[in-house]
């Protein structure tokens, strides 16, 4: 059997620039679910959760949900400070 075969493929590294506020909102996240389980989290695997939560909630977005997306996405501006990440901690750290 060929050794190539049974690797497991790796993954592919991106850059991508993330808007300030969410990285301290990912950067917050991060530092509860390292607190909330006593394990580490990397930046990228809080991205990922954040990005895979999204796109399965998505279909639970009201209107005004998708409107302050298309906000940000049109001025590059939203204030999240309305938006507790207490849930979302809770949620995973129980898993």
């Amino acid at each position: 059997m060929s050794k190539g075969k049974d690797r497991v493929p790796q993954r592919e590294r991106r850059t991508i620039t993330i808007d300030k506020d969410l990285e301290a909102k990912l950067r917050d996240l991060q530092g509860q679910l390292i607190m909330a389980g006593n394990k580490s989290w990397s930046l990228s695997a809080i991205l990922n959760g954040v990005i895979l939560a999204g796109i399965i909630g998505s279909s639970k977005l009201g209107k005004e949900d998708w409107k302050i997306i298309k906000s940000f996405l049109k001025k590059n501006n939203v204030n999240l400070k309305r938006y507790p990440i207490k849930d979302y901690i809770e949620n995973l750290s129980n898993i």
